[in-house]
């Protein structure tokens, strides 16, 4: 007959025993133990990282809810922007003065550099071309300038730092109420 061998039980250690306790009563103390040279690894990764990753999950879910919800914004903004027909025909306007002052500005380089009359006079003929094609690109512009106007007028998502002792100073005001 085999024989029934009882394998000994083994103690838990006090140190596991009262992460065990303190994990049912007041979980988030682990908090205040984070980074603990002290703290022997095992309780570390299994009693206080969970909580602060978790934690820390829940802000990056939280931060990347602002941010989506800021594009939002922006792209609504800036459609209305862009929808409003003062702003593309100013932008048209002002980006055909932009080409044609450019174009301008590029004459007197050239008289100033010592370019001779026919190129010069060449160059003056070629601004209605300049003109005529910053007028057709412009449209393309006034999207990106609604876009960009539309990106300075929404705040930006504040990176936000969470203090471990401050959740823990709310749970142990919510654990009062609840347990006065």
């Amino acid at each position: 007959m085999p024989e029934n061998k009882t394998q000994p039980q083994q103690v838990p250690k006090l140190i596991d025993l009262t992460a065990e306790v303190i994990k049912k009563t007041n979980p988030h103390l682990f908090f205040t133990l984070y980074k603990n040279k002290v703290l022997p690894s095992q309780i570390e990764d299994e009693y206080v990282n969970p909580p602060i990753q978790a934690l820390v999950k829940k802000h990056e879910h939280i931060y990347l809810a602002n941010v989506k919800e800021r594009k939002e914004v922006v792209n609504d903004r800036s459609s209305h922007i862009q929808g409003n027909c003062c702003f593309k025909n100013c932008a048209s306007l002002a980006m055909t003065a932009l080409g044609g002052g450019v174009h301008l500005a590029v004459y007197y380089i050239l008289r100033t550099a010592g370019a001779s009359d026919s190129t010069t006079l060449t160059f003056l003929s070629c601004i209605p071309a300049t003109i005529i094609v910053s007028a057709c690109f412009s449209p393309c512009a006034t999207f990106l300038m609604a876009k960009g106007i539309a990106h300075c007028i929404t705040s930006g998502v504040p990176k936000e730092t969470v203090d471990l002792n401050e959740v823990i100073a709310n749970e142990e005001e919510k654990r009062q109420m609840v347990f006065p």
